[in-house]
């Protein structure tokens, strides 16, 4: 019997109370919403997983069960493109987490490694690959890749993009025995930080959260430390699909950043 189970789960369009519109208050789940995710999902997040240089993990991804006839034909195309991609249709997020506890806990191996990525992100290649790598049999044991990059799309493929370190950040996994597990959707990922079982990387960009006006909540996080370029390729960003990051918006970017942590010390010994 193999030892775990990697599931990776991605929450498209299931209806959740809690979400009735976006950062930039656009409506949440319109038309104008889906039309935008799943260019944005087929651009960036699906060739991120495709491209994935261990592909032992399956990837549960959740649609809203109205989802109409010419996005299930979209989806359809997906599955047909990768077959890691798993499309299930729920009603809400309550069928959505009872799905996922029941499938977790179906399993024939003995743990389960668990991780919830947005529909609008993007994965290092080596994401699967390093998470499997820190595996350890126990139960409750996180595993927290905390670097990565913010990426942000302009018009006319262009993109800033910044550092990024986030503890217990939206691409954290989880280990739990086979028959306990819930997956990591139990708690919110900033708790995952807390728990005492926990290996921390700091090494390697792993992740790429992705910042567009259709956001839940994400905005491009202050203070990073804005980048000239970024190994696209290794996201699965290539052909038409690769972007152009200015130097001089990051020159310009970076010494602002600097102006202020100076402006800052100079108030602190006023």
């Amino acid at each position: 019997m193999n030892t775990f189970t990697h599931i990776i789960t991605t929450r498209f369009n299931v209806p959740t109370e809690s979400w009735t519109t976006t950062r930039t208050g656009h409506k949440a789940l319109s038309e104008e919403w889906l039309r935008d995710r799943f260019e944005i999902f087929g651009k960036y997040c699906f060739p991120s997983f495709k491209n994935q240089s261990e592909k032992n993990f399956v990837w549960l991804v959740f649609f809203d069960e109205q989802t109409n006839g010419f996005y299930r034909e979209k989806i359809k195309d997906f599955e047909k493109e990768f077959s890691n991609f798993t499309p299930v249709f729920v009603k809400d997020f309550p069928m959505m987490a009872a799905f996922v506890e029941d499938f977790a806990q179906s399993q024939n191996t003995d743990f389960i490694i668990s991780a919830d990525i947005d529909n609008d992100d993007m994965l290092h290649r080596d994401y699967v690959k390093t998470v499997q790598q820190y595996f350890q049999p126990r139960n409750d044991f996180v595993i927290d890749l905390r670097i990565g990059f913010q990426l942000a799309i302009l018009p006319g493929n262009r993109a800033t993009v910044s550092q990024a370190y986030m503890a217990g950040s939206p691409f954290v996994s989880l280990v739990e025995k086979t028959r306990q597990a819930k997956t990591v959707i139990k708690d919110r990922h900033p708790v995952y930080a807390r728990y005492p079982d926990i290996v921390i990387d700091n090494k390697n960009p792993m992740y790429i959260q992705l910042i567009h006006q259709f956001n839940m909540v994400n905005n491009e996080t202050k203070g990073l430390k804005r980048l000239v370029s970024f190994p696209q390729q290794e996201y699965g960003i290539v052909g038409e699909r690769m972007l152009e990051v200015s130097k001089t918006d990051a020159m310009l970017a970076n010494l602002r950043r600097l102006s202020g942590k100076v402006l800052k010390k100079l108030k602190v010994k006023i």
